[in-house]
């Protein structure tokens, strides 16, 4: 459960496995698995991080700044923020790590959500109508998520583990990388 102040909880997991999804229904559902794990009460979801996708403007961002923006001026008490690749890199390295320095009064919390690649594959095939995204190799990607999520848990990020079926069951599960 999230005690006093304010919490940042980042989504994670690769293209397709349904981070936006997932943020929406934790933010409209407090009874959502992934909403009961992290410990919600008032969450809102962060409605930059919904609106740009990819390194086309949000790599130019100020992100961090505006992540603690939309929470100072909204009556929340959790932002959930759909987390993409481009935070953990394009010249500033880790979006995650440079907020919890900058708020370090505040909780910040991490899940992330994997699936094998078959249900990526199909998932991404039945959703994505532009060509590029539906016929995406999701294994080497699926590995570069994971690899990133070994980085940021060696600066002492603990993830909340989720396993997505394709029917949208959330599982939670041990940590994969130890």
């Amino acid at each position: 459960m999230i005690t006093g102040g304010k919490c940042f909880v980042w989504v994670w997991g690769t293209s397709g496995v349904g981070k936006e999804t997932t943020v929406k229904a934790m933010v409209e559902d407090l009874a959502h698995p992934v909403a009961r794990a992290v410990g919600l009460t008032n969450p809102v979801a962060s409605k930059t991080s919904l609106a740009i996708r990819g390194h086309q403007g949000r790599g130019e961002l100020d992100l961090v700044s505006i992540l603690i923006e939309e929470l100072e001026q909204s009556q929340a008490s959790e932002l959930v923020i759909k987390w993409q690749r481009v935070d953990c890199g394009c010249g500033e390295y880790n979006r995650m790590l440079e907020l919890r320095e900058r708020r370090p009064e505040d909780q910040h919390k991490f899940v992330f959500l994997i699936a094998d690649v078959a249900t990526l594959q199909e998932h991404t095939y039945n959703r994505e109508p532009n060509e590029k995204w539906r016929s995406l190799d999701h294994q080497p990607e699926a590995e570069m998520c994971l690899g990133l999520a070994k980085e940021v848990q060696e600066e002492g990020v603990e993830f909340i583990w989720f396993e997505v079926s394709l029917d949208g069951q959330y599982k939670l599960i041990p940590n994969p990388l130890v």
